[in-house]
């Protein structure tokens, strides 16, 4: 599902003016059919270190790599995902996570350490692909919730009565030339 590039990583570090730190980076890359998402992890002990790289790690990757692509897709698709093994305080993720600098940022904090590859994989996935919807019914019946429409709106009621689509249609067209 993902690869890493070694390549990029060794490019932003070569032209960095400071690139302490650098070898907490890896850069993911997600093969999609005319582009490809952008993904660098930065794997880190606490928010302290946090607090210290994020700005230059986000400003580094924005000059030195971003500045290069073609793509607008790839350009506006590049991720950068903080892991922590401690808790983050909140000030700190919200800035980060706020911040519409160049990247979307993510703060994954409280994370067991060591991490391998796979199970770095599996976080990206689950944080950024693997979308859950929850199921939200709100368990009214058809009948009761024709009843609610009609007591909202009397004309909405109407419509949804008929049975004719020209008959629904045209009455749409007739209430909103009145208004």
């Amino acid at each position: 599902m993902f690869h890493k590039s070694e390549e990029i990583m060794r490019l932003i570090k070569e032209l960095s003016e400071d690139n302490t730190g650098y070898d907490l980076i890896e850069c993911w890359i997600k093969d999609e059919t005319d582009y490809k998402l952008h993904i660098f992890t930065v794997v880190l002990e606490n928010g302290h270190e946090l607090e210290k790289i994020w700005k230059r790690i986000t400003g580094d990757i924005a000059l030195y790599f971003q500045s290069e692509l073609e793509k607008d897709i790839e350009i506006w698709n590049i991720y950068i995902v903080f892991i922590c093994k401690d808790s983050v305080s909140k000030e700190l993720k919200y800035k980060i996570e706020q911040n519409k600098y160049s990247t979307r940022k993510l703060v994954i904090e409280n994370v067991n350490f060591p991490l391998s590859t796979i199970e770095i994989q599996n976080l990206l996935i689950d944080k950024l692909f693997d979308i859950k919807v929850k199921n939200n019914k709100i368990g009214i019946a058809e009948s009761n919730l024709l009843d609610l429409v009609k007591k909202n709106d009397e004309i909405l009621y109407h419509l949804l009565r008929k049975k004719d689509k020209d008959d629904i249609f045209q009455m749409y067209l007739e209430v909103f030339m009145i208004e």
